[in-house]
């Protein structure tokens, strides 16, 4: 059966379902207030049968006069009010009413070998899907307390689309209309999670509320075409309608579009609205410098001769995270007489546990940070250390919560940052001095992102610690008192936790006396397991990076990229048993490129050491990717289930 076929086998019954609803009551869109409906036609906003998607009547199609890029995606957006309701213009600017529900669908062409056309936009007010393929539709809903962002993912058969908070992505194949000769491109495109949606959708940080970035007064004096053919500016339609009190003065904005414009009016208009929400003064990229909504002061705040300034290249973990060779000093509280449970071996923390990491460096008499070993100190040094940040996870009652504070020069206080922070640094290797010093921008993550790693069942898991889990914490390390014995032991000796769990302690890459083979999954399980687990962010990458892997495809030997986009450099399988240099794997967390590195967050600088652990490695392993003998290669190095199993964190 087709595609099409199939998806018209599928919505037969909910077309004649509509068509017979429509004969006895008018259908209008819906706001529920405070929900968040999982089906996107619980919204009401189009009519959907086996030929097109089409908004409903009551529903009002808008364009920006500068569209976002989105990967040559084409867009139908629309908005709805309430029946009764009005936007206010207040300093120039649209305040929507509650129950104000924003959307904007994103479909492609598509030719008869279902590859995805690169076509030019133009803006269609129905999406026939005969000769389209519908990828996700984004829902911005006027709530009481501020905007709500909700991403919907639309299924194969394109008769629903399903709420998807952790995001998702598609591997696509795009051929180019206007030159047919250019070879197919494939990539992943990518549908934001709920976090990044609010990131670029909050441009005030770091108290600002989301707000629209397309559907502001400013982008709606360009004109387009009404239901009716009409061509007017669709702020003024807005006006007719009663849905905005007053229409904004002044001339219409700039489009980069428009061609008969100077190519400097072009390329302002470009910036401000592909970077303008974050390189604005207020924004995420604040600490930048960099001032990209066209209301730059300065050529040099524009960029102009500007250099860089954010743009870089307790309790200890078995496997401690990689994040630019810097110190952490890690913590752990609970609340008096508060006790944590071992379940399912693994430690099930009370509400009120604080954990805490901070980041530091040694530094030099010129400031410079020092690359050298971490060894793990209890008491920081201030007079030969310098202070980043420190993260922090609270157990709430609904849950855990991820708080970014970043300290300031003087290193008197820490203060939270939640649209996160950058700090310029140089570093110079305590063991080879003669090594020429490496500039490099330290990010602190935004508070989304720290929910991003630490969220690793998508998408209803919620935030769970990374480092402070029972399996990590089997590592021994001094006390207080000085006495050498496993973490989880002095836990349990100290009342904050039941028991504690039976094996053996977990694998350390770290540890050199172990196989190559275990080392090298103990890091990937550290560095990668979070997001590349059956249940993880990178679940659609079918890469099982835990170590709990079925087979030794699953983990990536002679494993075709299916998510990779351009970040595979053109290799062709994630691990080429004997050949790191044909390998995806090693090419990836040996990228500092941040469309190709792995982990894609935490670090601007490359693992040397665990870079070369992988090439190791994988130079041990035998076997060919031309024989596709997984069971030949699954018995080499460290792929044993049993290994597997012992160095799961």
């Amino acid at each position: 059966m087709t595609h099409s076929a199939l998806r018209a086998f599928l919505t037969k019954g909910l077309a004649s379902t509509l068509l017979l609803l429509a004969g006895c009551t008018e259908v209008t869109p819906s706001f529920v207030a405070d929900a968040r409906p999982q089906r996107l036609s619980e919204w009401n906003l189009f009519d959907l049968n086996t030929q097109r998607l089409q908004p409903l009547p009551v529903v009002e199609v808008v364009k920006p006069a500068n569209p976002l890029f989105t990967d040559y995606a084409h867009k139908l957006r629309t908005l709805w009010m309430p029946e009764g309701a009005q936007a206010k213009l207040v300093n120039d600017e649209i305040d929507y009413p509650v129950g104000t529900v924003l959307s904007k669908t994103f479909y492609y062409p598509v030719d008869d070998a279902g590859n995805v056309i690169r076509v030019a936009d133009q803006g269609a007010r129905v999406i026939n899907l005969a000769d389209s393929r519908l990828i996700e539709t984004r829902v911005l809903v006027r709530q009481e307390a501020g905007w709500d962002a909700l991403p919907y993912v639309w299924n194969e058969e394109e008769t629903e689309a399903f709420l998807r908070v952790a995001g998702a992505s598609r591997p696509l194949t795009m051929v180019t209309a206007a030159s047919p000769e250019t070879p197919a491109t494939q990539f992943a495109y990518f549908v934001p999670n709920e976090n990044q949606c609010s990131g670029c959708h909050t441009t005030e940080h770091p108290d600002g509320g989301m707000h629209p970035l397309g559907a502001i007064a400013s982008q709606l004096t360009a004109s387009s075409h009404s239901a009716s053919g009409e061509f007017q500016p669709q702020i003024e339609r807005l006006v007719t309608r009663g849905w905005l009190d007053r229409a904004p003065q002044g001339p219409a904005l700039d489009s980069y579009e428009d061609t008969s414009l100077p190519i400097g009016q072009r390329a302002l208009a470009y910036l401000n609205m592909q970077c303008g929400h974050c390189h604005n003064p207020d924004g995420a990229a604040d600490t930048s410098g960099l001032v990209l909504t066209g209301r730059h002061k300065t050529a040099v705040s524009m960029g102009v001769c500007k250099p860089p300034v954010a743009a870089g290249g307790g309790a200890g973990d078995a496997n401690p995270l990689f994040t630019d060779y810097a110190h952490k000093l890690r913590t752990l509280w609970m609340p008096e007489g508060a006790q944590a449970k071992l379940v399912n071996d693994e430690i099930d923390y009370p509400v009120g546990t604080v954990l805490s990491k901070t980041f530091y460096y040694p530094v030099d008499d010129a400031g410079n940070v020092i690359r050298v070993a971490d060894q793990g100190a209890r008491v920081i040094n201030l007079a030969d250390s310098r202070l980043i940040e420190t993260r922090v996870l609270v157990r709430q009652e609904a849950g855990w919560d991820a708080l970014p504070y970043v300290w300031n020069e003087e290193e008197t206080e820490a203060f939270l940052r939640v649209a996160g922070a950058s700090r310029p640094l140089t570093m110079v290797t305590a063991a080879s001095p003669e090594t020429p010093a490496t500039q490099f921008a330290y990010f602190v993550p935004n508070e989304n992102q720290c929910s991003g790693c630490h969220t690793t069942e998508h998408p209803d898991g919620g935030m769970h610690p990374l480092g402070a889990i029972a399996s990590q914490l089997t590592a021994s390390s001094h006390s207080a008192s000085g006495e050498f014995q496993p973490q989880i032991e002095r836990l349990v000796t100290r009342g904050w936790l039941d028991r504690a769990p039976q094996g053996p302690a977990l694998d350390s890459y770290e540890d050199t006396s172990l196989p190559i083979g275990q080392r090298a999954l103990a890091y990937l399980n550290m560095q990668c397991g979070h997001c590349h687990n059956p249940d993880g962010a990178a679940d659609t990458s079918g890469l099982v990076l835990t170590g709990r892997h079925k087979t030794a495809v699953s983990m990536g030997v002679c494993k075709p990229p299916v998510a990779a986009g351009g970040g595979a450099g053109d290799l062709q399988y994630g691990i080429v048993p004997g050949d790191p240099d044909s390998s995806i794997l090693h090419y990836r967390v040996a990228s500092a490129k941040p469309d190709e590195m792995m982990p894609e967050l935490g670090r601007s600088l490359v693992h040397e050491e665990g870079v070369a652990l992988i090439r190791e490695w994988i130079g041990t392993l035998t076997g060919s990717c031309d024989e596709q003998s997984d069971s030949r290669v699954a018995g080499e190095s460290g792929f044993e289930p049993s290994v597997a199993k012992r160095t799961t964190g």
